[in-house]
């Protein structure tokens, strides 16, 4: 298991902010639950979102990590600097083609 963590935080509670904000940008109340990385389908593609690491170049996000991935009901939002973490829309990945979730400790 990985330590909860946001990419540029340099403290626990630099990162809990930061995550706050994430989610609050997104229109959801931060909830206590933290996704540390999702494996789900793009088309055919399988893909590994892990928060830090950037996504593979289908996307089009450059080398940007992911700051957060979050539980949105029946999606998940992967959300980067410029997809929806400081500006943007983020990424959203229904949960019907997510093949595993693993959280935080």
């Amino acid at each position: 298991m990985v330590k909860f963590f946001v990419p540029a935080a340099d403290s626990i509670e630099h990162a809990e902010s930061l995550y706050d904000a994430v989610a609050r940008f997104n229109g959801m109340v931060p909830t206590e639950q933290r996704i540390h990385s999702l494996r789900f389908l793009h088309g055919d593609t399988p893909v590994h979102a892990e928060v830090g690491a950037p996504l593979p170049a289908v996307f089009g996000t450059e080398h940007q990590p992911v700051m957060a991935i979050l539980a949105c009901g029946e999606t998940y939002r992967l959300c980067l600097p410029t997809r929806g973490g400081l500006w943007g829309q983020a990424i959203v990945v229904p949960a019907a083609q997510v093949q595993a979730v693993r959280a935080f400790d």
